[in-house]
């Protein structure tokens, strides 16, 4: 009933469709190219085509499936993807907290949580990876600790195929097959040889497809995953917009940040103490061990992949990417584990079953959490409802800009600030405008006056046209509108954003 309840609210929250950010016009323009016949790519300003290596392949692979297979466009079938994800998600939460509690209640709990939870529905209205990554995050680490309690092989063959998939889904999914390997070698009671030997087996099955997808990037392009390595350390600002995202998991954003600091401080204590305890118990007396074995290795296994995640999120800041956000998408892992960590660890405790009046506490403590994601749910649900996400939205499709561009040739050589939006709701392929600061690299572009002086040169050359929308005053890796459109006429000037042509 709640995995039916979070398709139908997936549903009903997106009329204007799947919301669609700069990521999501790579994955959909990739899976659209690959039915046409270019391959996992996307076209660049010059209609040039650019095969897909900055993303892993399997979201643009199973859109373009269902694509063939049904005959849908490509943002109606993600519409479809994310609705069916989301229901998924919810019922295995549920499903594996009532297997690691033997309560059915804590089950409820667990599906309720992830149906009314703003951080993961927020997730879940965009065209991007997660909802695959965290359905396949959920299925791996429970067929591992199956495999490590009972050592059969062909747990530990299908544990192996989810951390694929995960690998395949985000690059990130690496933390899986680490968080494999470490947990055969140090949580498996065999012998060094045995423990090696499924090792191999497990790190096999789960790195050869994507090194087959590396080959095929490194064959096309010379970068296996188009990212270059530098030094970049996160910077302050990053590490406080991290604590704040955890912070705003448990209490909404308008409390006071000190409180919310206070309050997410205590609840990680807490925790670390129930588990802390939970295992100090567990090896003290057998009986209990052997019947809760299961739940608490469960535990310790999402507590290790939260360390492995938070440690790879920290090297891909430091050297491979500066401008990584600590939000809610990148940081929704450690958001799912650690709250079904929490409530399998508060729900099995001793004194939990042993105190009628503490249980009734808990029980009390959920609802009302459960009450505030809700009112903060319902916001969420209702400003996508009436105004939808991203590009897919209604601002953007409402836009006069837009609408000027329509106006010009079909092949016209454009440039602009949005790039992506004019490729995604027009077609049309467009260049960037030359940035003065990499964000990726974090390093400043010594050349960007001779590149904005290319950039206008090609322009009245080629007959082409610069669209500036007025997103551009938001970042301040651009030069002014006035110096960006020098030598150019003004072409049309929307409330949104002006287009500027050859004299």
């Amino acid at each position: 009933m709640f995995g039916l309840a979070g398709m139908a609210l997936i549903w009903f929250s997106t009329p204007w469709g799947i919301g669609v950010g700069y990521d999501s016009i790579v994955y959909l323009s990739a899976a659209d190219n690959l039915l046409s016949g270019l391959g996992l790519s996307r076209l660049d300003g010059y209609g040039t085509t650019i095969p897909l290596t900055h993303f892993p392949p399997l979201y643009s692979l199973s859109i373009a499936g269902f694509r063939f297979i049904t005959g849908f466009d490509s943002d109606f079938t993600a519409r479809i993807l994310a609705a069916g994800l989301f229901a998924i998600l919810v019922v295995l939460t549920g499903w594996l907290v009532y297997r690691n509690t033997n309560s059915l209640l804590a089950g409820g709990l667990g599906s309720a949580f992830v149906l009314l939870s703003p951080i993961l529905l927020d997730v879940s209205f965009m065209a991007m990876s997660e909802l695959p990554f965290l359905v396949f995050l959920l299925l791996m680490i429970h067929f591992l600790n199956r495999y490590l309690l009972d050592g059969t092989r062909l747990e530990l063959i299908i544990a192996a195929i989810m951390a694929a998939l995960m690998y395949l889904t985000r690059y990130v999914g690496i933390t899986a097959i680490a968080l494999g390997g470490l947990s055969i070698l140090f949580f498996q009671p065999r012998t060094w040889a045995k423990k090696f030997q499924d090792a191999i087996i497990f790190g096999l099955i789960s790195l050869i497809p994507m090194l087959v997808f590396y080959a095929r990037n490194w064959y096309l392009t010379g970068s296996m995953t188009n990212r270059i390595i530098s030094f970049h350390p996160p910077s302050l600002n990053q590490i406080q917009q991290g604590i704040s995202t955890v912070s705003i998991w448990l209490l909404p954003a308008r409390v006071n940040p000190v409180l919310r600091m206070i309050v997410l401080a205590l609840f990680c204590v807490g925790i670390v103490t129930l588990i802390v305890l939970s295992f100090r118990k567990g090896r003290h007396n057998r009986e209990e061990q052997n019947r809760e074995k299961g739940a608490r290795q469960f535990v310790l296994l999402m507590v290790v992949y939260a360390v492995v995640y938070l440690t790879m999120v920290t090297i891909s800041l430091t050297f491979f990417d500066a401008s990584t956000k600590l939000n809610n998408r990148i940081l929704s892992p450690l958001y799912l584990v650690g709250f079904m960590a929490g409530l399998i660890v508060v729900w099995n405790a001793t004194w939990f079953e042993a105190n009628r009046f503490l249980k009734y506490g808990v029980i009390a403590i959920c609802l009302v959490f459960l009450g505030v994601n809700f009112l903060r749910s319902a916001d969420v649900v209702r400003t996508m409802r009436l105004e939808g996400r991203g590009f897919s939205g209604k601002e953007w499709r409402e836009s006069e800009t837009i609408a000027a561009i329509a106006k010009l040739p079909p092949d016209m050589l454009l440039f602009s600030n949005e790039a992506f939006a004019i490729y995604y709701l027009t077609g049309i392929p467009s260049n960037w405008i030359p940035e003065n600061f990499d964000p990726v690299k974090g390093q400043e572009d010594a050349n960007y006056a001779q590149r904005v002086r290319s950039m206008r040169e090609e322009i009245i050359s080629q007959d082409g046209a610069l669209v500036v929308f007025n997103s551009i005053n938001k970042h301040s890796v651009y030069a002014p509108i006035g110096e960006l459109s020098d030598g150019l006429s003004l072409f049309e000037k929307g409330k949104d954003g002006a287009v500027f042509t050859n004299p």
